[in-house]
């Protein structure tokens, strides 16, 4: 069997200094990569392609299927993370821990939709997102309950509605016939719309701090082997000093 090469950390210096070159280095491999700016593409996650703890394919392993209409990328990677998560079968332990460690990447930060395409392609060129004839769903918005108003003995009955003008012109005055229980009802389902929002905006906010994080762990700090020598002199010379004034 033969052994495995290694390289020293000053080595590795020589190649690559940053997440970019890095990424540089997996498409040069031959790997199927997001674009490095893309926010799926993390320091984190292609250290662990490299240590061949998550998946990704290479290019020629992958046969492009086309996508007239390609549904939202939130949406393709919702399906690429339940096939996932529901397929038991993707090979050895190693291979299934690999997928796994994929979904979870993906769950984090979304990948770029062509990217996507393409590894949807490899696991599952049958997809039904890949005929012909394929349309992505339409999501129908969740409309808001409106609460409703007792209409007493007809009262609104043959009521002519307001004319366009009275409409855009208005008085500052809305008329709330709400009782006091629909108002409450009315004000929690708009507090809950706004916490749904917050929770989108927050786990937003989440990632692009975890990106920063990835790439400050990537920053290392770089001198010279002059610079490097001076320390170590002024080091040695320190000690020196040192051990001529310690006490007996």
């Amino acid at each position: 069997m033969q052994q495995e090469q290694e390289i020293s950390q000053q080595q590795l210096s020589l190649l690559m200094r940053n997440k970019e070159h890095f990424h540089k280095a997996f498409l040069a491999q031959g790997y199927w990569m997001p674009e490095s700016k893309s926010q799926f593409c993390t320091k984190a996650w292609m250290q662990e392609v490299f240590f061949l703890e998550c998946w990704c394919p290479k290019k020629k392993e992958i046969s492009f299927m086309t996508c007239l209409n390609p549904p939202p990328g939130r949406d393709v990677s919702d399906m690429i993370c339940r096939m996932i998560e529901d397929k038991e079968d993707w090979g050895s332990d190693q291979q299934q821990k690999q997928f796994r460690r994929m979904a979870v990447h993906m769950r984090r930060h979304l990948p770029p939709r062509d990217w996507m395409l393409g590894l949807l392609s490899k696991m599952h060129p049958d997809n039904e997102i890949f005929k012909k004839g394929y349309h992505p769903p339409k999501k129908e918005r969740a409309q808001q309950v409106q609460p409703t108003i007792p209409n007493h003995n007809g009262f609104f009955d043959n009521l002519p509605p307001l004319s366009a003008s009275e409409l855009r012109k208005g008085n500052g005055f809305k008329l709330n016939l709400l009782t006091k229980k629909q108002r409450k009802q009315q004000q929690l389902a708009r507090l809950e719309e706004q916490e749904q929002r917050l929770t989108a905006s927050k786990a937003k906010k989440q990632a692009e701090l975890d990106d920063l994080e990835d790439e400050e762990d990537g920053i290392q700090l770089r001198v010279t082997k002059a610079e490097f020598d001076l320390i170590r002199r002024a080091k040695e010379a320190g000690l020196d000093q040192g051990r001529a004034v310690a006490p007996d």
